[in-house]
């Protein structure tokens, strides 16, 4: 009957929930940029919120009457979604554990240090801090998930916007200085020299003194002046490539023009 058809066909789907379940829990497929915990929380809840859809319209339809294949349905959407459930709760669990303590002290480092090369500069943000914000921002999404409490994690939690705000400024500080030095050729840099000297002083500070746990307004200051002081000297460069080429272009038609020109008898 078709009363049957229909628990059979939500059977067969909780079939196929349980089998990916089963086949992907120790290695759950998270979409590039999902963080690890909460990822692999939010792909149980996909799949607990698929078969909960069908539950609920299920429970909707007054005029279907069960009988026995909604008994062994029910049964079998309980023990899945129990287990989908637990999964989740440990895996928030094993987040929470690995959380640790001082949290705040890994604010406690320089806003931006050298590349391996030793020509361009990075931001220097604890990765842990990273995974923690990443993390936290999807947790935020799972109601019933709820963060630790503690007073490193509330305070880091509180203020996660002015930090992202913060890495994002001393980015430009990098990317600015970057594309000075990256737009020379290491004979131009020569003759940068001393532009360059002055400049690596001026981001000096990003680089021995400020660190992320520093108060803000000091810290946007010096963002300011730094890129300021950038731009002076992108302009100089950007000038000075400009005229550069021009010089090439004016060499070439020169090269190109005959210096005598001989006019025969007539």
């Amino acid at each position: 009957n078709c009363t049957a058809d229909v628990f059979n066909m939500f059977l067969q789907d909780m079939d196929s929930v349980k089998k990916e379940f089963d086949t992907m829990r120790y290695d759950p497929p998270l979409h590039h940029g999902f963080p690890k915990y909460s990822g692999a929380s939010l792909w149980a809840k996909s799949l607990h919120d698929r078969i909960k859809k069908q539950m609920d319209a299920l429970n909707a339809a007054h005029f279907l009457n069960p009988g026995r294949d909604g008994e062994i349905a029910v049964d079998k959407y309980n023990v899945l979604t129990g287990a989908l459930e637990d999964f989740r709760l440990r895996w928030h669990k094993e987040w929470s554990g690995q959380l640790g303590i001082d949290l705040a002290k890994r604010l406690e480092i320089k806003l931006i240090k050298r590349s391996s090369s030793g020509e361009t500069l990075e931001v220097n943000f604890d990765p842990h801090l990273l995974r923690f914000y990443n993390e936290v921002g999807y947790w935020e999404k799972q109601p019933g998930m709820d963060i630790p409490y503690s007073k490193d994690v509330t305070d880091l939690h509180q203020n996660s916007e002015k930090i992202r705000s913060l890495r994002e400024n001393v980015g430009l500080v990098v990317r600015d200085y970057n594309l000075i030095i990256t737009s020379l050729t290491k004979n131009e840099r020569k003759l940068f020299q001393e532009r360059i000297f002055h400049l690596d002083r001026k981001v000096q500070p990003g680089l021995a003194k400020f660190t992320w746990a520093q108060r803000i307004p000091m810290i946007m200051q010096y963002v300011k002046d730094c890129r300021k002081y950038c731009r002076e000297i992108y302009q100089t460069v950007k000038s000075f490539k400009a005229n550069n080429e021009q010089i090439n272009k004016n060499c070439l038609s020169m090269a190109s023009n005959l210096l005598v020109k001989i006019q025969r008898k007539r």
